[in-house]
C-alpha cells in the first residue's frame, strides 16, 4: 500500500526545527556556515550570541566559553549530528541523543577488566619444579 498516514507527514521539511534558535560554536567556517544553512533550511533560526531567545548551541569543538555560558542558561546543547540526522531522517529528534558528550566529575569510569585476576582465575596446572639429575 501507500505511505503510512500519519502526523510525520505533515511536517514540512521548512517546519521541522520551527521554534528552533540555534548558536553555532563549531570549530571551522565551513562547518557553521553548512549547519547554519541547513537549520535555516529546516525553518530555524540561527544567531550569532547566546541571548534570551536562543534554544539550543551547537557545540563542536568550540569556545569553552560559550559552553558554560549555555549550561548555566539551561539551552540544550547539541552536536552537529542533531542537524544532520533532523534532515536526513526529516524529522525534530530527540536532542538527548546528539547530547554533547562533557567530561564530568560524575561520570563513570569504564571498568576496566583486571588482568591480573583474570590470570589467576584460569585453572593453570602447577608447575613442577624439575629434578636435576646428577649425572657421574
Amino acid at each position: 500500500s501507500g505511505r503510512p498516514t500519519g502526523s510525520w507527514e505533515a511536517t514540512k521539511m521548512d517546519q521541522l526545527l520551527k521554534g528552533v534558535n540555534a548558536v553555532l560554536e563549531l570549530c571551522n567556517v565551513s562547518q557553521t556556515k553548512q549547519c547554519a544553512a541547513v537549520i535555516k533550511d529546516l525553518g530555524g533560526k540561527v544567531s550569532k550570541t547566546l541571548t534570551a531567545t536562543v534554544t539550543h548551541l551547537v557545540f563542536d569543538d568550540g569556545k569553552a566559553a560559550a559552553l558554560e555560558k549555555a549550561k548555566a542558561k539551561g539551552i540544550k546543547i547539541v552536536t552537529p549530528a542533531w542537524v544532520a540526522e533532523c534532515q536526513a531522517k526529516s524529522a525534530k529528534l530527540a536532542e538527548e541523543d546528539f547530547a554533547l558528550k562533557t567530561p564530568s566529575k560524575e561520570a563513570s569510569v569504564p571498568h576496566v577488566y583486571c588482568e591480573e585476576t583474570q590470570l589467576n582465575s584460569l585453572a593453570l596446572p602447577e608447575l613442577e619444579e624439575e629434578e636435576e639429575e646428577d649425572e657421574e
